[in-house]
């Protein structure tokens, strides 16, 4: 009994911690999701506004090298170069760019370069990425920029090292012909500040150019695929956000170029963040949680060692009499439970003790009850005898009377118990009405119409014939037409539905209302009969102690129309194996 209760002990305790522990976790869980969720769009956020900053200033950058270059094309002389109209002074014109570029020292070179006069000029001459005119005018990039129409930057191929090209494109205002370009070769240490301007601990920017190439970075980063990366934004708009792998990359555009500024922010950074406070607050919960759960487990043992002990003493109880417990000094629904218990016990002892004694009367009743008993089979062998004697005196309507009511006696031996099949019960009503038409003759007429199906459902013993027996002693009593009675029996829905209808003297409202509440009354006083609505309360009582709620008995009645008693079955056929086995002795 002892491992027994500590069974229910835990069972207890085990809700109790599932109740608890489950709702926990899974708040933990969804807190550190949420958590997560939220530090990503904060470091999503922070890049954003971090990549904008840093796009917005080399986008001043680059617009206040387009209003030079505007302003140095609309000098005179310059102007000259492009329509051909003056003398060429190389030597003029080189000055003029030294002197933009000793301007703005940023600026590593200055370069024109004229259709019309087919030469490049520049500030300084290069002994590095030196190219002639017609190697220019064979180069993708010239291609590319006599299709620009206003300001641009791109990466210059013709140079070693890490410059930039920001070129002013110049066209014939007339006929739009491209005339050639202004120049300006800008080192790419310009992203380098615009960078340590909004430098951050945890990720580094990153400037490459739409096909791939790397311009500028913060940091050397070896294992960042550039290309990858240019093929991952390249479909996306001009800035935002996308995962990929373990890193999420943030990007932006720079205005008149095909150049973007990155950053990789690693997922373990924004993890790592995410982790520290919900460690911290799984930790707290789990502490707050164990003391709780201790506290909670030491009150419930105590609270639950008097019912152990009552249920030991109920395990350990001699049914021949059963002991009383202490009761314990309580006020609660253990004290309720310990003096209901021994209530219980003192009942259960005195009824054990007045069964005892009715137990000792009824077999003396029953010694008495055997001496006097008639054999039954007696009667029913004296029945036969009375029959073949009418057989024998050509006196068959008798014959036929003794042996229908030879059968009824016979159906009451021949089933020890109280269950029967359908046909088993209509072959007793056949009997039954046999005698009632010598009882009335030409009075009434029968119709049954039973399904093959149904003959093997299984019902209580003479459920039918107190039914049928009312038509007589109630319905019929007051009508001088013919009295006809309809039987029927057919599946419906999930079993088998029963009809037994006649056309008597019907009920009135208030007389059906009150036969209906009679015969749903469980456990009344009265004896057993078959007339009336004892014999339907009877009938009903049985059908619902052998089916349950899945039966029904349904009574409708109109004064002067007649009366129809339904009886719904649930599907119980189970063939002729389940059916009482007949006692044939002495037949």
């Amino acid at each position: 009994m002892d491992n027994k209760s500590s069974i229910f002990t835990k069972r207890v305790i085990g809700v109790i911690l599932l109740g608890t522990l489950i709702p926990l976790a899974i708040s933990l869980i969804l807190s550190a999701i949420y958590n997560g969720r939220v530090l990503l769009e904060e470091n999503i956020s922070l890049q954003s506004h971090r990549l904008s900053y840093t796009v917005q200033h080399v986008n001043s950058q680059f617009a206040a090298i387009s209003d030079t270059l505007r302003a140095f094309s609309k000098q005179s002389d310059m102007q000259e170069l492009f329509d051909g109209t003056g003398q060429t002074n190389e030597k003029a014109v080189s000055a003029a760019l030294a002197d933009l570029c000793y301007i703005y020292p940023s600026y590593a070179n200055a370069y024109i370069c004229s259709v019309a006069s087919g030469q490049v000029y520049s500030a300084y001459p290069e002994t590095d990425g030196v190219v002639s005119y017609e190697e220019l005018l064979g180069s993708g990039w010239y291609a590319g920029i006599t299709h620009q129409y206003g300001y641009t930057a791109s990466t210059y191929p013709f140079s070693h090292g890490s410059y930039l090209a920001c070129v002013l494109p110049q066209r014939d205002p007339v006929t739009l012909q491209f005339v050639g370009y202004y120049m300006v070769k800008v080192k790419t240490t310009m992203f380098g500040d615009a960078f340590e301007a909004f430098s951050d601990d945890d990720t580094a920017l990153h400037c490459i150019t739409t096909g791939g190439e790397m311009i500028a970075e913060q940091s050397p980063a070896p294992e960042v695929d550039y290309a990858r990366v240019a093929a991952i934004v390249a479909g996306e708009p001009g800035n935002g956000s996308i995962r990929y792998e373990d890193v999420i990359i943030c990007w932006k555009s720079l205005s008149h170029a095909d150049i973007l500024i990155f950053s990789l922010v690693p997922r373990y950074t924004w993890q790592l963040r995410n982790m520290l406070p919900s460690m911290v607050g799984a930790l707290l919960a789990a502490l707050c949680i164990t003391a709780g759960l201790y506290f909670s487990i030491t009150y419930l043992r105590q609270f639950l060692r008097p019912v152990n002990r009552l249920a030991e003493t109920m395990q350990n109880a001699n049914l021949n009499q059963l002991e009383r417990i202490e009761p314990t000094l309580r006020n609660d629904e253990i004290a309720i439970l310990e003096r209901c218990y021994n209530n219980m016990v003192d009942n259960f002892n005195q009824l054990l003790d007045r069964e005892y004694r009715a137990s000792l009367a009824a077999q003396e009743a029953q010694i008495n009850s055997l001496q006097l008993q008639i054999n039954p089979h007696f009667v029913n062998n004296t029945l036969q005898m009375i029959g073949a004697i009418a057989v024998e005196r050509n006196m068959m309507d008798v014959y036929e009377l003794l042996q229908s009511f030879s059968s009824m006696f016979y159906y009451c031996l021949k089933f020890k118990g109280n269950i029967v099949s359908l046909q088993d019960e209509l072959d007793y009503l056949a009997s039954y009405i046999m005698i009632q038409k010598e009882r009335y003759p030409d009075k009434f007429e029968i119709s049954i119409q039973v399904d093959e199906q149904v003959k093997a459902y299984e019902i209580p013993k003479m459920a039918l014939q107190p039914i049928v027996e009312n038509c007589f002693t109630h319905a019929f009593r007051h009508s001088k037409d013919v009295w006809r009675i309809r039987i029927t029996a057919a599946l419906s829905g999930c079993g088998c539905e029963i009809r037994i209808e006649d056309n008597g003297c019907g009920m009135a409202p208030d007389d059906l209302r009150a036969l209906r509440s009679k015969v749903q009354e469980v456990g009344g006083t009265d004896q057993f009969t078959y007339s009336g609505s004892i014999g339907l309360r009877n009938v009903n009582t049985r059908m619902r102690l052998l089916y349950g709620g899945a039966y029904q008995l349904q009574i409708d009645s109109a004064a002067g129309v007649g009366t129809t008693v339904i009886m719904r079955i649930p599907n119980n056929s189970k063939g002729a194996s389940a059916h009482d086995q007949a006692d044939d002795s002495g037949r």
